[in-house]
C-alpha cells in the first residue's frame, strides 16, 4: 500500500470518461476530435478500444474517413486526468444539410479500469453550406406565346426544398390581359 501511496497512484476506482464534442464542416484543421480521459492514475496503465456505433447519420466515406486500425488508446496512468484523443478527419462538402453524428463507444478497457456511463460519445458536424436560387430576367414578344422562367440552385440541398412562386404586375399588367397570374 505504500508503493501506491509514494507513487501517487490512487486504489480508487479508475474510469475513462468521453464526451460529446461539435465542429464546423469547413473547419480549418478538417477534424472532428473526441477527448477520451482517464480519471485518476492506474499502476501498468489501461488500453481501451473503440468502436463506431453506426447509428449515427454521417456516412463514412461522404461525411468523414474512418481512423486506421486499430482503433485503440493506450494511457500510461500516470498522472490523473491523462488524455488521448480520437481524431476523425471530417469530409467537406457544398450541400445544404442537416447536422450529422458520429457516434463512437470505448470498449473494452484494460487493467480493472471502468467506463464512466456508457463510454459512448456524439460526434456532430454541424452545416455550413449555403444555397441560392436566383431567376434571370426573361422578356419576349406579346404575341409570342408562353415565357419559360428558368430557377437555378447554385448548391444541392439534401431533402430537397420548395420555393414559392407568384408574379406581380410590373409594367405588363393582368387587367390589360398581358399575362396570366401564378401563384402557388
Amino acid at each position: 500500500v505504500l508503493l501506491f501511496l509514494f507513487l501517487g497512484v490512487s486504489v480508487n476506482a479508475q474510469q475513462l470518461t468521453i464526451g460529446d464534442v461539435s465542429t464546423p464542416e469547413n473547419v480549418g484543421s478538417g477534424n472532428l476530435v473526441f477527448t477520451v480521459t482517464l480519471t485518476s492514475p492506474v499502476l501498468g496503465g489501461t488500453q481501451v478500444d473503440y468502436i463506431f456505433l453506426g447509428t449515427g447519420t454521417a456516412t463514412v466515406g461522404n461525411d468523414y474517413t474512418e481512423p486506421f486500425l486499430p482503433h485503440n488508446l493506450t494511457f500510461f496512468g500516470l498522472i490523473p486526468g491523462e488524455t488521448q484523443n480520437i481524431t476523425i478527419p471530417i469530409i467537406n462538402d457544398n450541400t445544404v444539410e442537416a447536422p450529422e453524428t458520429i457516434i463512437v463507444q470505448l470498449v473494452s478497457p484494460t487493467n480493472g479500469v471502468t467506463l464512466a456511463g456508457t463510454g459512448i460519445g456524439t460526434g456532430t458536424i454541424t452545416n455550413d453550406d449555403k444555397a441560392t436560387v436566383t431567376i434571370a430576367s426573361v422578356s419576349g414578344p406579346e404575341d409570342g406565346g408562353p415565357i419559360t422562367v428558368t430557377a437555378i440552385l447554385d448548391n444541392p440541398v439534401d431533402g430537397g426544398f420548395t420555393v414559392p412562386v407568384s408574379t406581380s404586375d410590373g409594367t405588363a399588367t393582368i387587367a390589360d390581359n398581358d399575362y396570366t397570374a401564378v401563384t402557388n
